[in-house]
């Protein structure tokens, strides 16, 4: 008998269709299923329902119910639905997977705290800008106004100087009022009139920032400029001790260039400048060669600084049975770049609460600060704060001496600058 070959090709391309069909129907199935609320049961409308990795996908009906196809045994539904925890469910063989989903407490359950209290971010109306203390708890801060510092929108933050432990100005969305007091009003742990510059960021739970009328409404005209509200640590849990250090270094970058950084040329310069004024000059050039072997004193050079400054925070927690403790210590020394001048401080907190009974809650949190400054220049207006002025123009050699004399000029102007940073 003989066989035609072409009859041989299309059963072996019958053959092998029903192969590749066969399998795909068998790796292929219909999964369904109902997705419900974790809380109280209620069916889900609108829940996205996609296969992981893939483009396919279905949402729920108005009974909560859904059907898909999955492409083999190994793969995976991903549930995703606003308010929600996502959730992946590998469907294995089953034909029917029903699905339970959890409320999202990141999304639903974050509490902000208002003059009235505390509310859900979800139900407030008014702005409000929450930092936590996760927000900077690996970063060196000294100052609360640090942790504010671009972390809330519409609150501005600069320095007033240079000095250490000097102020900031904090500004909630600008300029208030014409002549009045522009600053914000700061609550702590409900206390209200508290000072920004004597609490320890370390032993901030959140911060919270009520910019607008309905949010400050409680304060009255205290408010007008916004209001910082600040929360401190609590103790639960078991009992932890944390203990933190760093020091940080501080110098000028670069020290300006002045004329008196060459004092030949600044005598030859005085000499022109008297000259032209009809003078006669008053520096010979023996004397201004003399300048040019010698030189001077730099005063930057004398009244700048490498600063050190060293922080130590230990701090206490936990909870005991009805009793929960939060005990922290924060001690500061912080150099100044200009020569003599610094700021020390320390603080220390204790807040402790005792649940009595289901109705009584008792609470005792005591706080404690000391500052001091070394050379404050700003206070009673006495001047000092003119000694980066004076360094950039008192000149390095004085104007009279003679060149037998320069030498002993120098030492003693040298002298002088540096006694009153002492």
């Amino acid at each position: 008998m003989k066989m035609n070959r072409k009859s041989d090709h299309h059963c072996w391309f019958l053959a092998m269709m029903f192969f590749f069909v066969g399998t795909t129907l068998y790796g292929q199935q219909s999964v369904s299923g109902i997705v419900t609320d974790a809380n109280d049961g209620t069916p889900l409308i609108g829940v996205n329902v996609i296969v992981k990795g893939s483009a396919t996908g279905t949402v729920t009906d108005l009974d909560g119910g859904y059907t898909l196809l999955a492409p083999d045994a190994t793969s995976v539904f991903v549930f995703s639905y606003t308010g929600y925890t996502n959730k992946e469910v590998p469907v294995g063989i089953q034909n029917q997977v029903d699905v339970s989903l959890a409320t999202s407490s990141t999304l639903l359950d974050q509490v902000v705290v208002i003059g009235y209290g505390t509310v859900k971010k979800s139900d407030l109306t008014g702005s409000v800008a929450t930092i936590s203390s996760k927000a900077y708890e690996n970063q060196p801060l000294t100052r609360v106004e640090d942790a504010l510092q671009g972390r809330a929108a519409g609150v501005t933050v600069a320095k007033a100087n240079g000095q250490p432990g000097s102020n900031f100005k904090v500004r909630i969305r600008g300029v208030n009022s014409i002549t009045g007091n522009n600053s914000p009003l700061v609550v702590v742990d409900g206390v209200q009139g508290g000072d920004l510059s004597t609490i320890n960021p370390n032993d901030i739970e959140t911060i919270d920032v009520l910019k607008d009328a309905s949010a400050t409404a409680i304060y009255g005209v205290r408010g007008s400029n916004g209001v910082i509200i600040i929360t401190t640590k609590r103790g639960s849990g078991a009992g932890r001790v944390d203990v933190d250090y760093f020091t940080s270094f501080a110098s000028v970058p670069e020290f300006l260039p002045t004329l008196a950084d060459n004092p030949a040329d600044f005598a030859r310069l005085e000499n022109l400048r008297r000259v032209n004024a009809g003078g006669n000059p008053n520096f010979t050039d023996a004397e201004i060669s003399a300048l040019g072997s010698n030189g001077g004193t730099n005063y930057q050079r004398e009244l700048f600084r490498s600063a050190v400054s060293n922080n130590l925070q230990v701090s206490a927690s936990g909870a005991e049975g009805n009793l929960s403790y939060f005990l922290s210590g924060n001690y500061r020394n912080q150099e100044g770049i200009v020569t003599n001048t610094g700021y020390k401080q320390l603080s220390l907190r204790s807040n402790l609460a005792a649940q009595v009974s289901k109705r009584l809650n008792i609470g005792l949190n005591l706080y404690a600060t000391r500052g001091q400054r070394e050379n404050d220049f700003g206070f009673a207006g006495n001047g000092q704060g003119r000694l980066v002025a004076k360094a950039l123009t008192r000149r390095r050699f004085s104007s009279r001496a003679k060149s037998a004399g320069l030498s002993a000029s120098v030492g003693k102007n040298s002298g002088t600058l540096a006694n009153e940073v002492k």
